[in-house]
């Protein structure tokens, strides 16, 4: 449109002197700039929607994809294959970075999926002898002069006679020219960095999600005390014992501290710090949900009930055994995820059919600056939010993407982006070019 009219003004110009050419120029240059202001935005200048495809549960070689969305042809592309497998994801929205730790049990090789720039490939080693050490837990850390670190707590807790804790952090830098690998100073955790929880009923201990107690915050490794994050405990939480001052540090950004206790009081709650000399508060949520996690200032979660209906409160907290299981209620959309594969053997509904938990098919988003708190009704048990802006919510359910848009300070009502069968074991999305800081 705007070439076209170029190109008139051009011919239009030959046939005039000097002075009407001025005016006319002057005149045209003026519309080009007002143009590009109401004009809608090209193809080119719009952000493309990827995700990454994986399961990781019980030492499973599930490879990890990733994928481009085409919203307008709702056409789902393969890019390319990241890993063959998978330990954990670890998301960093404000690096912009998506890394991967593989093999299961004794992770070794790091690849790094670049927000702003997905067809670039990384990948980093960490070398450790995996028969007498294994990660106890995994991190990431803000170093400085290094950026992103993920660093590998490595133990020997899984030993029956005497188990030892970990004794040593080995990390590597996952967005700098220096990749090799290094031993990382305990009081590195000050710099812990965590996004939560995903959903598609991933294993929670796969997720890495650091518990934290005392006054500051530690995180808990070898002993009660464990190793100080710096981050004060919200002054209103008076524990009492070592039990209701146990939390999960789902969020630790640039832009949010957030802590989900284990022993939550009536309902659900989440407390959030915004900012790092922001107060702590409460944010007391309108269900009880599981699985918070953060993107930015925005906190996603999933509501979540007992798989028994009939449970007491006393009993919610009952770990039944398989065959007690089968004889409780399904979430929703046990038929569709029954017929979504995972490998050659599994299926999406295996993932379910062992979880202790119910869900009934709702999300809630919520952002820490204004306290607000929005509702998104899916009607299937296996949905999760994966990314949210300041201008919308993406979220899938079962093999189906959605966008719900906020407007005028509400979020309409979701629309389809895509469904493909890839889209069943997609739990992390991203847009790029992304405003990463690397």
């Amino acid at each position: 449109m705007l070439g076209d009219f170029v190109k008139d003004i051009r011919m239009a110009m030959r046939k005039l002197d000097g002075a009407r050419r001025l005016k006319i120029g002057m005149v045209a240059i003026a519309v080009l700039l007002c143009s590009s202001f109401f004009l809608p935005a090209s193809p080119l200048q719009e952000q493309a929607l990827y995700f990454l495809s994986g399961t990781f549960n019980g030492g499973g070689q599930w490879p990890v994809r990733l994928y481009k969305v085409d919203a307008a042809q709702e056409i789902v592309t393969f890019i390319r294959e990241v890993a063959p497998s998978s330990e954990t994801v670890i998301a960093d929205y404000d690096h912009g970075v998506l890394v991967i730790a593989s093999p299961p049990n004794a992770p070794n090789t790091l690849d790094t999926v670049f927000m702003d720039s997905p067809s670039k490939l990384s990948r980093e080693s960490l070398s450790y002898d995996a028969k007498k050490f294994l990660p106890e837990s995994i991190f990431e850390l803000n170093i400085a002069m290094k950026g992103p670190v993920v660093a590998l707590a490595l133990g020997q807790m899984w030993r029956q006679i005497d188990p030892q804790p970990a004794t040593r952090l080995l990390g590597v830098a996952v967005a700098s020219s220096d990749d090799s690998p290094f031993e990382v100073p305990w009081n590195s955790l000050e710099g812990v960095r965590t996004s939560g929880y995903v959903g598609g009923e991933l294993p929670v201990d796969n997720q890495y999600v650091p518990e934290v107690r005392g006054n500051p915050l530690h995180i808990i490794i070898d002993d009660p005390n464990g190793v100080s994050t710096g981050i004060p405990r919200p002054a209103y939480l008076k524990p009492v014992d070592e039990f209701s001052d146990s939390y999960r540090l789902f969020a630790a950004n640039d832009e949010i501290t957030g802590l989900f206790p284990f022993l939550p009081p009536n309902g659900s709650v989440v407390d959030i710090k915004v900012g790092p000399n922001g107060a702590w508060s409460r944010i007391e949520l309108p269900m009880v949900v599981s699985r918070p996690r953060a993107f930015g200032y925005w906190i996603a979660a999933i509501a979540t009930e007992p798989r028994n209906q009939n449970a007491s409160a006393s009993e919610r907290r009952t770990e039944y055994n398989a065959a007690d299981l089968r004889n409780l209620r399904s979430s929703p959309g046990q038929e569709t995820r029954a017929g979504e594969r995972i490998g050659k053997r599994g299926t999406v509904d295996d993932l379910f059919s062992s979880s202790q938990s119910f869900y009934p098919g709702a999300l809630i988003v919520i952002d820490s600056r204004t306290k607000g708190i929005f509702t998104v009704m899916t009607g299937t048990g296996d949905s999760e939010v994966v990314l949210v802006t300041d201008q919308a919510v993406y979220y899938r359910a079962d093999h189906s993407l959605y966008k719900a848009d906020f407007v005028a300070g509400k979020l309409t009502k979701g629309s389809l982006i895509a469904g493909s069968p890839e889209i069943a074991q997609a739990h992390w999305a991203f847009l790029s070019p992304a405003k990463a800081t690397r």
